[in-house]
Order: structure tokens, then sequence, then C-alpha cells
């Protein structure tokens, strides 16, 4: 049984490594992923919400095999609840800070319509 576990987790890994190569290398696809398109800087925000994403579904994916290695019935885990308030603070960070830019561009677009 471990061996299958072995294999199993290697062949994980393995995707999710294939995964994030093609998002890296391939950036003509994900350009607007982390950069936004006004200042070509990478957006805090939207990095934090990838990776907590990201480690949640590896995470999760890890429990999934296990399960299915441990127990005879076939079934999905229960989500762990640090898993959701990591999912959900990151969205909430991710929310705030673009309320707070689209509140600067408002500012900033006040003070120029003002000033001509």
């Amino acid at each position: 049984m471990e061996f299958f576990y072995k294999i199993l987790m290697a062949m994980f890994f393995v995707m999710s490594a294939v995964v994030m190569y093609r998002v890296l290398v391939e950036l003509s696809r994900t350009k607007g992923l982390l950069v936004l398109a006004a200042d070509s800087q990478v957006n805090p925000e939207r990095l934090l919400v990838l990776v907590v994403a990201m480690g949640s579904a590896l995470t999760y994916g890890v429990m999934g095999v296990q399960e299915l290695l441990a127990v005879s019935k076939v079934a999905l885990p229960e989500v762990p609840d640090t898993l959701l308030v990591a999912f959900a603070a990151s969205q909430g960070i991710y929310l705030g800070g673009k309320g707070y830019r689209l509140r600067k561009l408002r500012q900033q677009a006040k003070s120029t319509d003002k000033g001509a």
C-alpha cells in the first residue's frame, strides 16, 4: 500500500509541476494574471490569491490521495476549516486591495477634472 501511495504522490507532484511550469513559461496566455495593465507591476493581492489557491488545491489533493489509499470507499475528504479560512481571508484581502485601488483612481480622476 505504501508503494501505491508513493507512486500516486509522485504523479500528483509531477502534474502540479507541469501546470506551474506552463503557467510561468507561457506568459503570453497568463500575462494579465499577476500584473496590472496600468503600471506593469505585480499586484500583491493577486499573487496572494494565486499562492493560497494553488496551495489549497495541492493540500486538498494530497488529502484526497491519502483518503483514497486509507479507506476502502472512494469519497472526497472533508475540507479543513483552516483551508476555508485561508481562502476566504485571501479573497477578502484581494477585494479590499481592489477597492482601495479603485477609490484611489477615482480620487485622481476627480482631482484632474477639477484642475483642468
